[in-house]
C-alpha cells in the first residue's frame, strides 16, 4: 500500500503540468508557433523563459486565447531571449493556447525555465527546430 501511495504521488507530480510547442503556421517565411499548456487543475499564474538563436529573427508575440482577461507582461529586449509572465485572480483553463512567438530565419528555440503555480512545467518538445522551406 505504501508503494502505491508514493508511485501516485510521483506520477501526479511528473504528469501534473506540460507545456509544448505546436505545429507552425507559415505566412512569407515567417513561422507563428503556438504553445499550448496542459495542466491537472486550474491555475492562477504562469512564468516563462525562451532562448532563441541568433541565427533566427524575432518577428512578434501574442498571448492566446487561455490568456483572455489575465494580466500579462512580456520582455523581449534581451536579443536571444524572452520572458513572459501571466496572472489572474480567477482559476485559468487547465488547458490550452497560453501565445503564438513568431519567427524567420532557420535555428532553434527553447524553453529554459517554464512555471506554473510555481512548479516547473514538463516540456514534451525540449528544443524546437525552425527550418526555411
Amino acid at each position: 500500500m505504501r508503494y502505491l501511495l508514493i508511485f501516485i504521488i510521483l506520477s501526479s507530480l511528473l504528469l501534473a503540468q506540460e507545456v509544448e510547442f505546436l505545429k507552425p503556421k507559415i505566412e512569407k517565411d515567417i513561422f507563428e508557433i503556438p504553445v499550448k499548456i496542459k495542466a491537472q487543475e486550474p491555475f492562477l499564474a504562469l512564468q516563462f523563459t525562451l532562448n532563441y538563436e541568433s541565427t533566427l529573427k524575432y518577428e512578434g508575440f501574442r498571448w492566446g486565447e487561455l490568456a483572455q482577461g489575465a494580466l500579462n507582461a512580456l520582455n523581449d529586449k534581451v536579443e536571444g531571449q524572452i520572458k513572459g509572465a501571466m496572472a489572474s485572480g480567477n482559476p485559468l483553463p487547465k488547458e490550452g493556447i497560453v501565445f503564438y512567438i513568431k519567427f524567420s530565419g532557420k535555428g532553434e528555440i527553447k524553453f529554459t525555465e517554464f512555471l506554473i503555480q510555481d512548479k516547473r512545467a514538463k516540456v514534451l518538445q525540449e528544443k524546437f527546430e525552425i527550418k526555411k522551406k
